[in-house]
């Protein structure tokens, strides 16, 4: 098999509520397979917003797969934003993976 680089991007990602984090996992074919990639903590007097640029080089096994990341908060609502990009618009969002 084929080394891969899997990068996540969003222009903006919100934890949720005060001394909580906005906590994301790279999932291979509905399991997650390195546990938590990243997060954005909060502050101690709110929620916190912050750009994520996130990446993995890894060897998958032999096959197809389906990637998927997925975000959640413990406690709160936290927001994962992309948008259609342009002038006044959020970035759009992505996972892109490319040999390594």
């Amino acid at each position: 098999p084929t080394p891969v680089i899997i990068e996540l991007f969003a222009a903006n990602v919100r934890s949720g509520t005060a001394t909580n984090a906005g906590l994301i996992a790279l999932y291979q074919d509905g399991t997650s397979i390195i546990g938590l990639w990243g997060q954005v903590r909060s502050s101690v007097t709110g929620q916190s917003d912050a750009p994520v640029h996130l990446s993995r080089r890894m060897t998958p096994t032999a096959g197809s797969h389906t990637y998927s990341a997925r975000a959640w908060c413990a406690a709160g609502d936290g927001v994962v934003f992309a948008g259609t990009g342009g002038l006044g618009n959020v970035s759009p969002g992505f996972i892109r993976i490319t040999a390594a």
